[in-house]
């Protein structure tokens, strides 16, 4: 059975079906980059043969890209729901950063 994914309450300009129905894809997609991420991982720690270096070298820069677009695409779609952008954070991270290195 399907779960009711319509929120109690949305930002303006979206009606709450239409928030239900962007979650359910969201969702959908945030498990399609791990299930991807997983996948390599697999194959990175179960492959054997006489090319097993070229295939394991292949594979490592594959696992750790498919891995990076699950965070960035995650903290972009939760920024963009809560009004902000993915270059304002990273600008507060940045400067977060800079602070902190200051001591």
């Amino acid at each position: 059975m399907a779960r009711d994914l319509t929120p109690k309450y949305t930002v303006p300009g979206i009606e709450r079906a239409a928030a239900g129905r962007i979650i359910d894809v969201l969702r959908l997609r945030l498990h399609a980059l791990n299930d991807l991420h997983l996948t390599l991982k697999h194959v990175h720690w179960n492959v054997v043969g006489p090319h097993f270096i070229a295939v394991h070298q292949m594979v490592d820069p594959q696992v750790d890209r498919v891995r990076d677009m699950a965070d960035e695409w995650f903290v972009r779609a939760h920024l963009e729901s809560a009004g902000g952008t993915l270059s304002t954070a990273r600008a507060d991270n940045e400067q977060d950063g800079a602070e902190a290195a200051k001591g």
